[in-house]
């Protein structure tokens, strides 16, 4: 589990998965707005750090929260599924989605994950998990 000590290399990394989505609005226009929110997470949420033997890696972060319709669903929905270009292709990813889902499973009812249209994660990633497809987001920005 992440930590304050850990806030400013993921600051780093949200800042990459912004530049990575590519929309004309910046997701982080403010650091000390984004750090805040950050350690806003890390105490009501939660967050996990895949390192290797030197530096962290990746990170996987989720909200967890009630249903909105139905206060006895716990869900965890996740934010943000980063890791780091250099490390892309190693187990890195997997073992953040594993560690994400096993804790889902143990406190919550619900897992919810998201794709980026860009990413390198395939449907059958989730699938063989027991995710299903139960909806598909689209984002227009108004210029």
């Amino acid at each position: 589990m992440a930590n304050n000590n850990d806030i400013p290399w993921l600051l780093e990394q949200l800042q990459q998965f912004d530049s990575f989505v590519g929309t004309k609005y910046s997701m982080f226009k403010s650091k000390d707005f984004a750090e805040k929110k950050m350690i806003e997470i890390l105490k009501k949420h939660l967050v996990m750090i895949a390192e290797n033997d030197i530096k962290p890696v990746g990170f996987i972060a989720g909200l967890v929260h009630e249903h909105l319709f139905n206060p006895e669903l716990k869900v965890l929905t996740e934010i943000f599924w980063w890791v780091d270009r250099a490390h892309r292709g190693t187990r890195a990813g997997l073992m953040l989605l594993n560690s994400f889902v096993e804790w889902g499973e143990s406190y919550c009812d619900w897992i919810s994950v998201n794709l980026e249209e860009k990413s390198p994660v395939s449907d059958r990633c989730l699938t063989k998990r027991g995710f299903k497809v139960l909806e598909t987001s689209y984002l227009k920005e108004i210029y």
